[in-house]
């Protein structure tokens, strides 16, 4: 398996990750979300919860199609596996759920 990595912004794309929408949900909210996210709302008007079944089905569309332009002009396309995002992951101080995978331009890769 070849490491997807970029050192510039200007090279011929050649391979990218292309997310999956699959499962995507709002975590319980917290200060931190609320704070980052949705500095307008309150805690109890933040949405938590799985997204609304018609944006899966839409984003999924829309990411199937710009995956599959990618790959006619020759780039290699990966596709991360659906996550189980409602699983909690946390510290001894802290707790959340997952969110979603299908940000083009995830921090933690680029």
């Amino acid at each position: 398996m070849s490491v997807v990595w970029s050192c510039n912004e200007w090279d011929q794309l050649e391979e990218v990750v292309v997310g999956n929408p699959l499962r995507a949900r709002y975590p319980t909210p917290d200060l931190s979300t609320q704070l980052t996210e949705f500095p307008d709302r309150s805690l109890d008007e933040i949405p938590q919860g799985p997204f609304p079944q018609q944006i899966i089905e839409e984003t999924e569309e829309d990411l199937n199609a710009f995956a599959a332009v990618l790959e006619e002009l020759g780039v290699t396309v990966k596709r991360p596996e659906t996550w189980p995002h409602e699983a909690k992951f946390s510290t001894i101080h802290w707790e959340s759920q997952g969110f979603y995978n299908y940000c083009p331009r995830d921090i933690m890769l680029v």
